[in-house]
């Protein structure tokens, strides 16, 4: 599963990402550094 997201807004830091499907759930870990 590929997913693109935009975090050149976001600010240094960690962060999670709950992605929901229609038969799963499923939280990433996202770190951040700038």
């Amino acid at each position: 599963m590929k997913f693109g997201i935009d975090v050149s807004r976001w600010s240094s830091g960690m962060y999670f990402l709950r992605l929901r499907g229609d038969t799963f759930t499923k939280t990433r870990k996202v770190i951040v550094q700038k």
